[in-house]
């Protein structure tokens, strides 16, 4: 497959060769670099933040919609589940579409996309609009961690690139802690429609503000100067680009390493979304808590799974450097 926008090597932010890096470095000694990159991580941070904020919205709304519209909790399941089917199903091909387009349209147009389905919800009555409105709430979010990791890889030198991960993990993992509250607040004030409307209307704004201040690759941008590309280009690997290969299946499928991970994977997120997509409607019938102390108690498993999270990695990070085998590690503590 070849890429549409063709780019040298080193990321298209240097010349690609040692030389040319320390050819930089000494014409820029006297210049203070730019740190514009970290805008991108903040931007990440911001839209997994949004993603998984909007994944728990119709957990929230879920009893004033069965009161109101009559579903059953079994429908309110389906609703659910064709959400993550759609999600698992277009991740693949989302990230082909972000390698031929680039993060910048990529990312912000999915965003845009489930934010407007985000809004739609609102209007949904029968259980089929809900259905196709969820299926493609799903297809929208499915690029936004390959689009962010491709963009990863353009924008940042590798010592740098597992804090920017870091940062976006730590958006999706606060983003449930934060959503269900606030969430729950909207609708004692406004009622449940208002919630996907509000939520919906932060992502475009935030999508818009991507596209209008990032661009593909840091040369490109008005923002970063000559000394932060030297710095990114030093810290990255002579990769060349412009040619796309297919990934090497066969190698991915007999890998341990790779089932150990999604094993890992499998196992946290089947715990932490039915926590997500339940806990709020269990509070409220089997405990009778009112809407606004279920607000905050369906957060606190959330909070904890967040600081549970960053606590592992840090471990993680801190026995590699004392000796412990990096496999080893996230085994132990996931990656």
């Amino acid at each position: 497959m070849i890429s549409k926008e063709s780019s040298p090597t080193v990321h298209d932010v240097g010349q690609g060769s040692a030389a040319a890096v320390t050819s930089g470095k000494a014409g820029l000694a006297g210049q203070r670099r730019t740190n514009f990159r970290w805008t991108l991580a903040i931007f990440a941070m911001l839209m997994t933040f949004m993603s998984w904020i909007d994944r728990v919205n119709l957990a929230v709304t879920a009893p004033a919609i069965i009161k109101e519209l009559h579903f059953t909790k079994v429908e309110i399941g389906m609703m659910q589940t064709v959400f993550f089917v759609s999600y698992a199903v277009f991740q693949i091909p989302s990230g082909a579409l972000t390698e031929f387009f680039g993060h910048r349209r990529i990312v912000p147009l999915a965003l845009t996309w489930w934010s407007v389905f985000t809004s739609l919800t609102a209007a949904c009555r029968s259980f089929s609009t809900w259905i196709v409105v969820r299926a493609l709430f799903g297809m929208g979010e499915s690029p936004i961690y390959p689009g962010l990791n491709a963009a990863f890889t353009y924008w940042f030198p590798g010592r740098e690139r597992g804090r920017a991960v870091g940062m976006m993990v730590m958006g999706a993992k606060f983003g449930p802690a934060v959503g269900i509250p606030a969430a729950t607040l909207i609708m004692l004030h406004w009622g449940w429609r208002a919630v996907f409307v509000i939520f919906g209307a932060v992502g475009i704004v935030i999508a818009i503000a991507y596209y209008l201040l990032l661009r593909t690759y840091p040369r490109e941008s008005r923002f970063v100067n000559e000394a932060e590309l030297v710095y990114i280009a030093d810290g990255q690997a002579a990769v060349p680009t412009a040619t796309k290969l297919m990934p090497p299946w066969k190698d991915l499928l007999r890998s341990g390493q790779v089932w150990a991970v999604g094993g890992q994977f499998a196992m946290v997120d089947y715990i932490q979304y039915v926590f997500i997509a339940w806990l709020p409607l269990y509070l409220l019938e089997a405990h009778h808590f009112s809407l606004k102390q279920m607000g905050y108690l369906a957060a606190l498993p959330e909070l904890g799974f967040a600081f549970g999270t960053i606590a592992c990695g840090f471990l993680g990070d801190y026995l590699i450097c004392k000796g412990l085998a990096g496999s080893r590690s996230r085994a132990w503590f996931g990656p």
